[in-house]
């Protein structure tokens, strides 16, 4: 292991532990989050359980070739409707058998998947062909690959980002992480004003938006550092 200090100590690299996460990507690259329902005793739609994961909302961005441009799309269900089918036949859609899907904690988005496929056998198997694909970007931080002292000891994308990318941030947002955004849209579910409806989906989307975003940038930092022993960190 190669770890150079930078910055009088305040910055920790370990240049083979960032080429080694990096040497497992290829393109095309997504980058994917989701949002869900969890740890709600009643079921709100017909084949759901108590308790169950339920995905309302998610954002996708993706790169189709090296230097290739960045795309984007998302979803958000109708208030109060069941949108695991649409966001079911997107992803089918939206990423082939031979994407390399990024997540952030990558555990929660296989959960969701998982799911999915369970749920709509038309869309599982190539539902289950995302999932094997899936890598987590949160690895190299957790690993301590790359470690600032803005992290202040913690690995999550909500420290993270700011510490590495600072442009972007989630203080001051009005939903700036996942409990917000199962309460912003349970608000959405009984909200009768259209400028509030308005409001909470802008705030909903904008915040699923920089998860996915957060991850683009975040690796780029990484590209970036392990360019010096990498010539090319892609190769299909």
């Amino acid at each position: 292991m190669q770890v150079d200090a930078e910055l009088n100590g305040t910055v920790t690299l370990d240049r083979d532990g960032v080429k080694e996460f990096l040497n497992t990507l290829h393109y095309p690259l997504y980058f994917l989050d989701f949002e869900t329902f969890y740890n709600e005793p009643i079921p709100p739609f017909d084949g759901t359980r108590p308790y169950m994961k339920i995905p309302f909302q998610y954002s996708l961005h993706w790169i189709e070739k090296k230097g290739g441009k960045l795309n984007y799309c998302d979803f958000l269900a109708e208030a109060g409707k069941d949108g695991r089918e649409a966001i079911a036949r997107q992803l089918a859609e939206l990423i082939p058998d031979n994407g390399c899907v990024l997540a952030y904690n990558m555990t929660f988005e296989k959960d969701a998947i998982g799911a999915l496929a369970d749920c709509f056998p038309k869309y599982r198997e190539r539902l289950l062909r995302i999932n094997e694909n899936i890598k987590d970007l949160m690895v190299p931080f957790r690993k301590r690959h790359y470690y600032t002292k803005e992290m202040k000891g913690s690995y999550s994308i909500k420290v993270v980002l700011p510490a590495l990318v600072p442009e972007l941030t989630y203080e001051g947002m009005a939903v700036s992480n996942g409990d917000d955004a199962v309460q912003a849209y349970k608000r959405l579910m009984d909200a009768e004003d259209p400028k509030e409806i308005a409001q909470i989906k802008k705030d909903l989307l904008e915040y699923c938006k920089l998860d996915t975003l957060g991850m683009v940038r975040l690796l780029e930092k990484l590209r970036r550092l392990g360019c010096k022993m990498v010539t090319d960190l892609f190769l299909n």
